[in-house]
């Protein structure tokens, strides 16, 4: 349990003070914020590092996780199922970009971000048009992968996204609990 706990910790989930013991650490928007942003920035990273190391398993295996976040996207009952499967396809990408620091980096930011995204979900933000929007991308990102086409209008379309859930996040959060 110990162990566990401090795994918690370093991925800055909670706080550990004695004698008070353990605590989850506050969801404040300026922590969210960073986390995005950070997010944001190693997200470009794979998606530029991707095509120099994919192979058409890796091409394969994108498919079948777009696949698997399509088949939830318009069910607003499956909306936990979707959030998975969409930070799982980042998360593939990321393992498959040739550069490790950054998949355990992004690794730890989704453990981190997805009580602000669960944040997001109760106040209703994540409608079935912007999942739409979200497969869309990664759609197209897929198709520029397997063209071997220029993914920068991707890089940028990410950064719009990511910019997007930031807003919508923050007023979610100035809300306050649901």
């Amino acid at each position: 349990m110990r162990d566990a706990l401090k795994i918690l910790e370093q991925a800055g989930l909670v706080s550990i003070a004695q004698p008070q013991g353990t605590v989850a650490t506050p969801l404040t928007e300026q922590d969210m914020r960073e986390i995005f942003v950070l997010r944001s920035g190693l997200s470009e990273i794979a998606l530029r590092g991707f095509p120099d190391h994919a192979t058409p398993e890796n091409l394969a295996h994108f498919r079948r996780h777009l696949q698997a976040a399509e088949s939830v996207a318009e069910d607003d009952q499956q909306i936990l199922f979707w959030t998975e499967a969409n930070d799982r396809l980042m998360l593939f990408i990321a393992h498959h970009c040739g550069n490790s620091r950054v998949a355990k980096q992004l690794t730890t930011l989704s453990l981190q971000s997805i009580r602000y995204v669960r944040r997001a979900l109760a106040a209703g933000l994540n409608t079935a048009t912007r999942r739409r929007e979200v497969v869309a991308f990664y759609r197209g990102l897929l198709a520029a992968y397997e063209k071997r086409s220029d993914v920068e209008p991707f890089v940028e379309r990410l950064r719009r996204l990511i910019n997007e859930r930031i807003q919508s996040t923050g007023a979610a959060l100035q809300q306050g609990p649901r």
